[in-house]
């Protein structure tokens, strides 16, 4: 059972996006009794926000986040909660044809995976991180003409055939024009 709730807001120089998914599991096995049943539930539930800022004079930034709560894998390992801080300034340049951007993920060096499992006396256990912190600078410049006209749209001959059908292809005021 899931339940997925998704919400997005602005006001003036600030807007937010935040995600909240929800799940409840219930794994049962029986693989000969004793210490082999597996009867594990779980509410677990991830968090994702997004915060925007308009900063003026071309500058925006970004703070984003996540959060997992502890969860089951394959019905036996139970993890760790994990989560991770990012944040980013970005700010127009060469008149409105490029942009200079600085982030950096995982500010707080917590997006790292790890939990542990007991099965039929087998204890499991895991404890790991990626390289997910990383600092990133970019700069990117448009060119050509960005005055260029939208390209014009054509009509299928179904699209066509079908505003006939209705009483609509005689647009000079034949059938159909009041």
């Amino acid at each position: 059972m899931a339940l997925n709730i998704s919400y997005p807001f602005q006001y003036k120089w600030y807007g937010f996006f935040v995600n909240v998914n929800s799940n409840y599991s219930h794994y049962k096995a029986d693989f000969g009794g004793g210490d082999r049943v597996i009867n594990q539930e779980v509410f677990s539930y991830i968090v994702y926000l997004q915060n925007t800022f308009n900063l003026g004079k071309g500058w925006t930034g970004e703070l984003t986040g996540l959060y997992i709560s502890p969860m089951l894998w394959q019905g036996l390992f139970k993890s760790v909660p994990m989560g991770f801080v990012d944040a980013g300034l970005q700010k127009t340049i060469f008149k409105g044809k490029g942009n200079m951007k600085f982030a950096m993920s995982d500010i707080l060096k917590t997006m790292k995976w790890g939990g542990s499992g007991n099965f039929a006396g087998a204890v499991n256990e895991g404890h790991g991180n990626g390289e997910m912190q990383q600092f990133k600078f970019n700069i990117s410049y448009r060119f050509g003409n960005s005055q260029v006209k939208a390209a014009r749209q054509r009509k299928s001959a179904i699209d066509e055939e079908k505003k006939r059908a209705e009483g609509g292809g005689n647009q000079q005021g034949g059938i159909g024009q009041q």
